[in-house]
């Protein structure tokens, strides 16, 4: 790698570091150890579960919850492999697109939280909120690093692959509107100060959607950006639409 890859691939991994920072069982290998996404979700889910099963406090349980660590690991894999490839005029897209992501994550994790039971004087109601969020956020870092995984394919002359990703038969336009509808479903429920968050994050939220557009566009052709942006589009919608389930 390159000293300049070296240094952009420093501020990338800090980025992603709090994502990563729980120990594993020895058992629970990386994704690149599996057939497919599938198969690594169901063993990420056994860990936790066995975990859960030998936990002795709700305390010791809300550690168990580790898709997002276990993900933010694959993030930093990838995103490792990709830095190794590209070339000097694609280093500054992605860092803008790993930039806004990580702002977009932060902002859904700002909004999330006010939508947790506020009752946390009961050990239970605060293990369901970090159940909740882990399963949640995890699915946003699950789809960045899937996303990265293929970017990090493509540089290196690979076939696409969209094992992993959110597909949908929809257009992109139809896509859009459904996602309005879920986003102004929520908005409806909320309180003032929470319709102001969503909208932060909503604004997060697009800012990296045309980065990821950006990037990929510059090393990929179309047909293979818009899957990426289709899956993106479908895991926001996905995202609001538990969201406003929460709120139920």
């Amino acid at each position: 790698m390159s000293s300049k890859n070296s240094r952009v691939f420093y501020f990338l991994f800090l980025s992603v570091a709090g994502l990563a920072s729980t120990v594993f069982p020895d058992d629970l290998k990386t994704l690149g150890a599996y057939k497919d996404v599938p198969s690594f979700e169901g063993a990420i889910d056994s860990s936790i579960q066995d975990c859960l099963d030998n936990s002795n406090s709700d305390r010791h349980m809300m550690d168990c919850y580790t898709h997002c660590d276990t993900w933010g690991q694959e993030v930093t894999t990838y995103s490792s492999k990709l830095l190794d490839k590209l070339d000097k005029a694609a280093l500054p897209l992605f860092q803008v697109a790993q930039d806004t992501w990580e702002e977009s994550q932060q902002k859904a994790q700002v909004f999330s939280e006010t939508l947790s039971n506020p009752d946390f004087t009961e050990s239970s109601s605060r293990l369901a909120g970090v159940q909740r969020t882990d399963i949640e956020m995890g699915q946003l870092v699950e789809n960045r690093a899937l996303i990265i995984r293929n970017w990090a394919q493509l540089a290196s002359n690979k076939a696409f692959s969209n094992d992993g990703l959110k597909k949908s038969d929809k257009s992109a336009e139809d896509l859009d509107k459904e996602l309005n509808v879920s986003y102004k479903k929520l908005a409806a429920k909320l309180s003032k100060e929470q319709r102001l968050l969503l909208i932060d994050s909503e604004r997060a939220w697009i800012k990296n959607r045309d980065a990821i557009e950006k990037f990929s566009s510059s090393i990929s052709k179309a047909d293979v950006t818009n899957q990426i942006l289709a899956s993106n589009l479908k895991i926001r919608i996905d995202l609001l639409d538990a969201w406003f389930e929460d709120k139920e």
